[in-house]
């Protein structure tokens, strides 16, 4: 990039970072960990210090922003030291918020050149991240950077270790990349077109290929509605479209069975134990409880376990849907008026710049603008907001539409006060990017009424962060961690859930376990094998199984574990026969021959019962259980014959 004299140095050096964080931040993993957010942060307050007149731009910005904006804060400050159930968390929050503040107001005062060659940059990071993401995913490495991915294999992650905050970010570059499009199509430039169409065929067959279903259908929904506001002849429009569909069909022939098979997925993803829906209804509770200061900024994941019900399993860091999840952390209020704030500045972007009398930049803003439609769109069932780089690029992409060019000077003492403020809070990123975060949420089980989850949650946090440390998990720390999972088991110990985690991870770590203590987490697996509640989903005996199967290898422990019934030594039976283990199975084959035989007679005597008492439907379903159980015996066929003709009367 050229350096004009006209621009000045310090803005020439802060374009130059702001680019290179453009760069990194999705490369660090999309910086979703504490450290890398805080690093990022720091940069921006290093910015500050080159920079601290940039503070001045807060006065040209749009009236309703501004105060909306500063409102905001001094709620969130107010929050953080008084009403916080977790004010290290608020406090965490606040400092990443204010860094992007920063970023926001330095912007305004970068030059309209910049304003190309950032978006630039970012068209081409989302280029870079989808041929990498598409050779990590069909070459099978499936690893991100030096990180062997665990989870999404077979889906495209790129530098993300999630598919979906991979989608997030390619929604605003590939935004952008059809604003370049655009405009190349707009100055018929030839070389131009196929360079950024090209560019976007690459990126939408990786956004297609993360298999994201909100972030494919956020994309799709927002360029049909950008569609209505392109100021070209119908003529030129319809090639423009027509090239366009064609790259996007392209790119899903490529992606088709990627595709397919997540979108077949989608009743049964609505209906399990896991699913989103239940996790907002739950969330709900939370809202009602503190609809008006809400439960503190970065709160959410460790106040939910008190309100997550027995239909979900495993933690939920966060609520899936952004808005729902901010208006629980800041209350309806101040989430209300962050989030018009937001879409006034947005619409007064929109009316700016789509219009036909400004058509200097009006390809590139347009697509600029679809972008961050989709990656808005997106967070009504995921949470990319909570994705440090992700939020970033569209906080600063924002600003650079929103850039003022010429912003008012300040007083060489106020600018030197900023300089200082500034040092000290990149010292303050530093220190938390290198803080250990489990001191605070211990503090926070003993003021809460902590749900068993909470405690397991806790636990497997720490577990996860000593597992990373170079010693690993040490008999010095062992006692801390069997408390946390103790605490979690005495809390909930009806949970088949809780049973299941705090047994399976206590005889991960046998070195560190009594007899007694052995004995206990085997007896909390065969309770959670056990557990059947209408109201709370089981934990399967198949997993069971395999686990102690890998840690012991004992058959007779297996037996042992595995409940009297004909269901459960079906599974035990499965896992022999799959294991190869043929004497053990011709060992266990008698008394599972008996326990089918008592269970086929008592779902026909149940079935008959139904049936005497007009119950023909029941009694069909009964039936029909049976006749799986034996299917060589005749009683439950002439059952289900005589059920489905009583069916067929009534219906007459």
């Amino acid at each position: 990039m050229p350096f004009r004299k006209n621009e000045g140095l310090p803005v020439f050096i802060l374009e130059k970072g702001f680019a290179l964080t453009f760069l990194l931040a999705p490369l660090l993993f999309g910086c979703v960990h504490p450290a890398s957010a805080f690093f990022l942060s720091a940069m921006f307050f290093v910015f500050l210090i080159i920079r601290p007149d940039s503070v001045s731009a807060f006065y040209v910005l749009p009236k309703f922003f501004r105060y909306g904006m500063l409102a905001v804060f001094v709620f969130i400050l107010f929050q953080a030291f008084f009403l916080s159930m977790n004010r290290h968390e608020t406090v965490s929050e606040l400092l990443r918020w204010t860094a992007l503040a920063a970023g926001f107001l330095m912007i305004q005062s970068f030059p309209e050149s910049s304003m190309k060659r950032l978006l630039t940059v970012i068209a081409c990071a989302g280029v870079l991240e989808a041929i990498y993401g598409l050779f990590q995913t069909h070459s099978g490495l499936e690893m991100a950077l030096w990180k062997a991915k665990e989870a999404h294999r077979g889906f495209v992650t790129g530098t993300y270790l999630n598919r979906n905050h991979l989608a997030g970010f390619l929604e605003m570059s590939l935004g952008i990349q059809l604003g370049f499009l655009l405009s190349a199509f707009w100055k018929k430039d030839k070389g131009k077109m196929a360079a950024w169409g090209l560019s976007f065929l690459i990126s939408l067959t990786a956004l297609i290929q993360t298999a994201s279903r909100m972030g494919i259908m956020s994309f799709f929904l927002s360029f049909l509605f950008m569609a209505f506001f392109l100021p070209l002849p119908s003529k030129s429009k319809k090639i423009f479209f027509l090239f366009a569909f064609v790259l996007g069909g392209m790119a899903l022939w490529h992606g088709w069975d990627v595709l397919s098979y997540r979108f077949k997925d989608l009743e049964e993803g609505i209906a399990s134990v896991n699913s989103r829906f239940f996790v907002w209804q739950d969330a709900l509770g939370m809202l009602r409880d503190h609809p008006w200061f809400g439960v503190g900024l970065g709160n959410f994941k460790w106040v939910f376990p008190n309100y997550q019900s027995e239909r979900l399993l495993m933690s939920w860091d966060h609520a899936h849907q952004d808005y729902l999840e901010l208006a629980i952390e800041l209350g309806i209020p101040a989430a209300m008026l962050l989030f018009f704030s937001f879409a006034g500045l947005w619409i007064s972007l929109f009316v700016t710049y789509c219009s036909p009398n400004n058509r200097k930049h009006y390809p590139l803003i347009w697509g600029a603008l679809l972008g961050l439609l989709s990656f808005a769109l997106h967070g009504l069932a995921d949470f990319n907001f909570s994705v440090s780089a992700n939020v970033m690029i569209f906080i600063f992409v924002l600003g650079i539409l929103n850039r003022q060019g010429e912003i008012p000077g300040l007083s060489g003492k106020i600018a030197w006060v900023i300089r200082l403020a500034a040092f000290c809070l990149v010292i303050l990123c530093i220190q938390r990017a290198w803080a250990r975060p489990i001191t605070d949420p211990l503090r926070l089980t003993q003021e809460m009424p902590f749900y068993g989850r909470g405690w397991l949650n806790l636990g497997l946090s720490r577990l996860q962060a000593q597992e990373a440390s170079p010693d690993g998990v040490t008999s010095a720390e062992w006692p801390a961690l069997r408390d946390l999972f103790q605490s979690a088991y005495q809390k909930e110990p009806g949970s088949a859930w809780v049973c299941f985690v705090t047994g399976r991870t206590l005889l991960s770590y046998p070195q560190y376990l009594s007899k007694a203590e052995k004995q206990s987490a085997l007896g909390r697996l065969r309770k959670s094998a056990s557990i059947h509640f209408p109201n709370q989903a089981s934990v399967e005996l198949a997993p069971i199984l395999e686990f102690l199967w890998a840690q012991f290898s004992d058959f007779e422990m297996l037996k042992s574990m595995t409940p009297h019934d004909f269901a459960s030594y079906q599974v035990l039976l499965k896992f022999a026969e799959n294991h190869k283990l043929t004497a053990e199975h011709a060992e266990l084959f008698p008394e599972f021959e008996r326990m089918r035989e008592v269970e086929y007679k008592r779902r026909v005597q149940q079935a008959e019962k139904w049936f005497n008492q007009g119950s023909y439907q029941k009694a069909l379903d009964a039936y029909q259980e049976a006749y799986w159980i034996g299917q060589e015996k005749e009683g439950a066929k002439l059952g289900m014959q005589a059920a489905k003709a009583r069916l067929e009367m009534k219906r007459q």
